[in-house]
């Protein structure tokens, strides 16, 4: 999972009494490659391709399925801002990021 990555994992906020908190800029750099991929997988399990611009949804070909370093960099600035709203589409689900393995009390 993401949030793994990053030494994280959710929790109900009622468990930890914890506040919605923001992703630094550095945890949704180590992020945002690994949704990408996540992305990327997802697609081509789909029987999408790779294809250059424009996207293509009859013919399933999308230009961002390539890897993370050969992404351009208008994709990879939506990547990360679809990233930074994590914090809060886990609070809509009563979620709360909070540091893995930790312990109430």
């Amino acid at each position: 999972m993401l949030l793994e990555a990053i030494g994280c994992e959710m929790a109900h906020p009622g468990d930890w009494g914890d506040q919605v908190r923001e992703l630094s800029d550095g945890e949704t750099e180590t992020i945002a490659p690994l949704e990408h991929q996540r992305y990327k997988e997802w697609m081509e399990a789909r029987q999408w391709t790779y294809a250059p611009a424009p996207k293509n949804a009859e013919r399933k070909t999308n230009p961002s399925l390539v890897p993370w370093a050969d992404l351009d960099e208008h994709s990879r600035v939506f990547t990360r801002s679809q990233i930074e709203l994590l914090p809060a589409a886990l609070a809509q689900a009563g979620y709360v990021i909070v540091p893995k393995q930790r312990l109430p009390g």
